[in-house]
């Protein structure tokens, strides 16, 4: 069994961000840093979640 980490998207801070219409939604967590965590948008582009709008979920995949 392979562990898959996401993200589940919890509020948005700013209305303007990508995820502002995902919230209650998870996305897959790419990679994390200071500046937050990196997912993947709907339309494939890498892109950026607050770390105060999101917290960390693990699923399993088999």
């Amino acid at each position: 069994m392979t562990t898959v980490k996401q993200l589940r998207i919890i509020k948005c801070s700013d209305p303007q961000m990508w995820y502002a219409d995902l919230v209650g939604k998870e996305v897959p967590l790419l990679r994390e840093d200071a500046d937050g965590y990196w997912s993947r948008e709907p339309a494939g582009h890498t892109n950026i979640v607050k770390r105060e709008d999101a917290q960390v979920i693990n699923d399993a995949v088999e």
